[in-house]
């Protein structure tokens, strides 16, 4: 499938260094924020790749936030 490229959204990478008892590991996950009135139209499956700054990252939940009853925005969770 050809790539598609989503323009005017907010990107928010985060790590954490987490410890047990086996040692250190960092783990990372970005949120994509997707506007409906500003950001590239779009349809988002669960398990997709996306591709940020060269890192590709799979698509694992998708959040829908609500203006009363329009569609506000959508917060994608990748990691």
């Amino acid at each position: 499938k050809t790539p598609q490229i989503i323009e005017k959204v907010r990107v928010e990478p985060k790590t954490k260094l987490v410890r047990s008892g086996t040692g250190e590991s960092v783990e990372s996950t970005t949120t994509v924020f997707w506007d409906v009135v500003f950001s590239t139209p779009a349809t988002f499956v669960k398990g997709s790749k996306l591709t940020f700054n060269g890192n590709e990252m799979e698509l694992r939940k998708v959040d829908e936030f609500y203006d009363g009853e329009k569609l506000h925005h959508l917060e994608l969770r990748l990691i």
